[in-house]
């Protein structure tokens, strides 16, 4: 399920927790149960609730952590876009590192090289 799913699905059932309880104080309030019978589902709410808010915080950081890429991926593509006019004015030092900088992985065998960028997947191309 995708996380913004899961996450309104959480939430919905953490609010329906909240219900489920108050449902049982009233019936304790009422005397239909008696304090260990409550104390009983209370505690099985309370662990539900407290593995949902776990998986919730999950959820959170992650969502956080998509959109920082997504905004680091934007930022990385406009910095590209100005590529050209860096790479007229770097010294050839200076295109060297860049160079080495953007390279992950460089194979070279008898008929092909295969070249894995920082921030592409791999390709192959037959020498």
């Amino acid at each position: 399920m995708p996380l913004r799913e899961r996450r309104q699905t959480i939430t919905s059932e953490l609010a329906g927790l909240s219900e489920r309880f108050n449902k049982w104080a009233d019936r304790l309030d009422r005397g239909l149960i008696d304090e260990s019978q409550f104390a009983q589902q209370n505690k099985r709410l309370l662990a539900r609730k407290s593995e949902l808010s776990k998986e919730l915080e999950e959820i959170d950081l992650r969502l956080a952590e998509q959109e920082n890429a997504h905004i680091s991926l934007q930022a990385a593509q406009e910095a590209l876009k100005q590529f050209p006019k860096v790479w007229e004015h770097l010294e050839i030092q200076e295109r060297r590192e860049l160079i080495r900088q953007l390279i992950e992985r460089l194979q070279v065998y008898g008929d092909k090289m295969v070249l894995k960028l920082v921030f592409s997947p791999e390709a192959g191309v037959a020498i």
